[in-house]
């Protein structure tokens, strides 16, 4: 899973309308009710292809989100959870499409 941000973002690589971003970690503390979501942000989906360290920077997208969850979310996928509230977060401020 994956998420394609199509609006224009300037990275430390040059602008781009296809930023590709994956979760690369999903932690969560259960006495806080938190999950703790690390992402790679690549230049495209071809460029992280190519070469999966070949990461972008950018001021606009984090590379560290927190999300509060209610325990009964986590009985499935903390993985599917992180994901629909990093992609909903995202939706926010971006135009967005599902890879």
């Amino acid at each position: 899973m994956a998420i394609k941000i199509t609006d224009s973002v300037i990275t430390d690589k040059g602008a781009s309308t296809e930023l590709y971003i994956n979760i690369e970690s999903v932690d969560y503390n259960k006495s806080q009710k938190t999950i703790n979501v690390t992402i790679n942000v690549y230049f495209s989906k071809e460029s992280r292809d190519m070469n999966d360290r070949d990461k972008v920077m950018t001021f606009v997208i984090k590379q560290h989100y927190t999300f509060d969850y209610l325990n009964e979310q986590l009985d499935s996928n903390a993985f599917g959870v992180a994901y629909t509230k990093l992609k909903n977060k995202l939706e926010e401020e971006f135009n967005t499409e599902e890879i």
